[in-house]
């Protein structure tokens, strides 16, 4: 399984998700069942999985917004080492399958973004995820490029990839260069 590392110059490319591109967002409402719960969108799936399994059903109760301002709180020592050393790329791509494999009319926006280039542009300096002022690691749009790649090339309808095959995907993920 092999993550497109070309983009396609006919393809504008996407930067935000607002608008009539705010479907890629987290926010966008489109339940997700994760881990055994089910979330309304996948900021508040993200959000929730920043803490133990015991602490997550009032994220599957509010909005994206809520659950965000809720995910400010501290975490545990252990579980901020493990959040920021993978796990929540990890999470990231889940939830983010979780969506697109769960919802055909998402999933079938994704692939008719062809080969474009996915840049979460944002104002409010979120560099990691986004890009902010022509900075920042975009993982989010590389995460969904990722996925639009998988859907096309080895996806088969009914089937969900495996842990191991989600690991490679990350890997590929993690290697993109930022285009845009």
């Amino acid at each position: 399984m092999g993550v497109d590392h070309k983009y396609d110059d006919r393809d504008a490319p996407i930067l935000g998700f607002r608008g009539p591109t705010k479907w890629l967002s987290n926010f966008w409402p489109a339940d997700i069942k994760y881990e055994g719960l089910v979330y309304c969108t996948n900021e508040n799936a993200f959000q929730a999985n920043k803490y133990p399994q015991a602490d997550r059903i009032p994220f599957t109760m509010c909005t994206p917004q809520e659950a965000k301002q809720m995910g400010q709180k501290p975490m545990s020592e252990p579980r901020l080492k493990d959040w920021m050393s993978g796990l929540r790329d990890r999470v990231m791509l889940r939830i983010n399958l979780e969506k697109y494999l769960a919802h055909e009319d998402l999933r079938n926006r994704l692939l008719a973004t062809s080969n474009a280039y996915l840049a979460e542009t944002n104002t409010w300096g979120d560099k990691y995820w986004g890009i902010c002022g022509g900075d920042g690691e975009n993982m989010l749009g590389r995460i969904l490029m990722g996925i639009r790649s998988y859907l096309k090339t080895s996806w088969q309808p009914g089937s969900y990839p495996s842990y191991i095959l989600q690991d490679k995907m990350l890997y590929e993920i993690q290697k993109l260069r930022r285009v845009a």
